[in-house]
């Protein structure tokens, strides 16, 4: 694999991959969320329990923090 985007920097990585292929696209907007939902009280602790032990490699390897619940 020679790059892994990121949801953070979505557009800018996108538009780096399309450079990369060299390939000329526009990133749609679709189904834009609110920014001011607070994604961690759609979660149960067990829930968050799951996604944390699935992507255990992931949060580790991109240096991402495992969220408090705040309900």
């Amino acid at each position: 694999m020679d790059f892994i985007g990121r949801f953070e920097t979505l557009a800018s990585d996108f538009n780096k991959l399309c450079g990369l292929l060299n390939i000329e696209k526009e990133l749609l907007h679709i189904n834009v969320s609110r920014k001011d939902r607070n994604f961690t009280k759609l979660y149960s602790q067990k829930s968050l329990d799951l996604v944390t032990e699935a992507f255990s490699e992931d949060i580790k390897e991109f240096g991402y923090e495992v969220p408090t619940l705040q309900h």
